[in-house]
């Protein structure tokens, strides 16, 4: 398929349904995988569709980058080093998602929407992001209460990756805090 048709597609199935994980990681993989095999034009348009894909918002953006597990995503300006004893990195979608976690938790409406969005998400590669985000959250024990409230609206079960996360999150800050927390979550 020409590239140009591809793109096209993908888009237009973006515009129908929304952020779309796996087209970016589909991207990310061929640039991680397949960029050294083919000409540069090729890889800078390749490279500039993953920029396209990816979403603005930083909400949106937690959403791709703690979708699959760690390794699933590549950095995109990444390549796959076949050498014997290379280095390889499988903790970009964690570093990148947690890079979000202090503009959100200065964010009420930001914060909302990440924690309504990832409490019953699949995503499995939570617990960074959301140890992160306790982190920096000025209040983390009303946050992981309002993460169990948006709960009681959802049938799917809770991403036990957030919960846990947002727990160590707030451990690392105050151990009573934290058991506050696990009281909420038992209740």
């Amino acid at each position: 398929i020409p590239f140009e048709d591809a793109r096209a597609a993908v888009l237009r199935i973006i515009a129908h349904t929304g952020v779309w994980p796996d087209a970016i990681k589909a991207v990310a993989s061929w640039l991680y995988f397949d960029a050294q095999k083919n000409k540069p034009d090729q890889v800078s348009r390749v490279r500039a569709l993953f920029d396209e894909l990816m979403p603005d918002d930083p909400v949106d953006r937690v959403v791709v980058y703690t979708y699959g597990w760690p390794a699933d995503l590549h950095d995109p300006d990444s390549r796959y080093d076949r050498s014997p004893g290379a280095k390889h990195d499988f903790e970009y979608s964690t570093r990148e998602a947690a890079k979000l976690a202090p503009a959100i938790a200065k964010d009420s409406k930001m914060l909302d929407r990440t924690l309504d969005a990832l409490c019953v998400n699949d995503g499995k590669n939570v617990f960074g992001f959301a140890r992160e985000l306790a982190r920096s959250l000025h209040d983390p024990v009303a946050a992981f209460k309002r993460a169990v409230e948006y709960l009681n609206d959802k049938p799917t079960p809770a991403n036990r990756q957030l919960f846990g996360g947002l727990i160590a999150g707030t451990d690392d800050r105050n151990s009573e805090a934290a058991r506050e927390c696990g009281r909420l979550a038992l209740q």
